[in-house]
C-alpha cells in the first residue's frame, strides 16, 4: 500500500512552516496620523513651535500637492511641529522591532514665493525614551533652504543597523520664510511618511513544525526505501 506524500499532513506541515519562515518582507503603512492634512487642521500633530501666524493648513498660497488634501505651511518665525508613533501600540511584535526593521522616511517640502529655511529630525527612542538613533536634514539653528523654483522637493532618508530595542518614532520638521513676510509663505510640508520594512520573525512553533516535517520526512523515506544491508 502506497502512502500519497503530498498529502501527508507532517510534510504539509514542514511546507507551511517553511513558507512561514521564508515569506518576504513586507512594508508597512505610512505610521504618521494625517500626514497629507486632510483632516484641515493640525490633528495628530502637536505644534511644538508657532512662529510668526503658525501653521496654516490648507490648499491657499501655494496650494497642496497633486493628489493630496492639504499642505502644511509655515509663517515669519519658526513653526515646528511633531508626532510621536508608539510602535507597539501600532500592532509590531517585540521580535519585530528588536530585528531592526529598515525605517524610510520620506518628506515632501516646497517653497512657495520666497525662499525657505526648513529641518527634519527623527529619533528612534527604546522604552525608556532614551534615542537609539537618529536621521537629520538641517536644524533650527543651521536650516536648510529651498527656493520656490525648486517645486516641491522629496527629501528621504533611512535608519537601519541600530540594534534591538526601539519602541518610539518621533518625527519632527519646521520651516519659516527668510523675508519676515506676513503670512504663510515659508517652507510648506506635505505626504510626509515613516514606514517600517519588516522582515518575518519565525514564531517557535513553525521552527518546531519544520524540525518535525523534516524528522516525518526522513523517516518516511526510510520505511519506504529500507537499507539492505549484504
Amino acid at each position: 500500500m502506497k502512502t500519497n506524500l503530498i498529502k501527508h499532513p507532517l510534510l504539509m506541515a514542514l511546507v507551511a512552516a517553511v513558507t512561514a519562515i521564508t515569506a518576504r518582507a513586507q512594508l508597512s503603512t505610512n505610521l504618521l496620523q494625517n500626514a497629507n492634512g486632510q483632516t484641515g487642521n493640525m490633528s495628530g500633530w502637536t505644534a511644538v513651535a508657532s512662529g510668526g501666524n503658525g501653521w496654516h493648513v490648507g490648499t491657499d498660497y501655494g496650494g497642496a500637492m497633486t493628489g493630496s488634501s492639504n499642505a502644511f505651511m509655515t509663517s515669519y518665525g519658526w513653526d515646528v511641529r511633531s508626532q510621536t508613533i508608539d510602535l507597539l501600540a501600532d500592532g509590531f511584535t517585540t521580535a519585530q522591532l528588536d530585528s531592526a526593521p529598515t525605517i524610510s522616511i520620506s518628506d515632501w517640502v516646497h517653497g512657495y514665493f520666497a525662499t525657505g529655511d526648513y529641518f527634519m529630525n527623527v529619533q528612534l527612542e527604546n522604552a525608556s525614551h532614551n534615542v537609539i538613533a537618529s536621521w537629520s536634514q538641517g536644524s533650527q539653528s543651521s536650516p536648510l533652504t529651498i527656493a520656490p523654483s525648486a517645486g516641491w522637493t522629496d527629501v528621504t532618508g533611512s535608519l537601519q543597523n541600530y540594534g534591538s530595542g526601539v519602541r518610539y518614532i518621533v518625527f519632527e520638521d519646521g520651516g519659516k520664510d527668510t523675508l519676515g513676510w506676513l503670512g504663510y509663505y515659508g517652507a510648506a510640508f506635505d505626504a510626509s511618511s515613516v514606514t517600517l520594512m519588516i522582515q518575518p520573525v519565525p514564531e517557535p512553533t513553525a521552527l518546531a513544525l519544520a524540525g518535525l516535517g523534516a524528522l516525518s520526512l526522513l523517516l518516511f523515506r526510510r520505511r519506504n526505501n529500507p537499507i539492505h544491508y549484504n
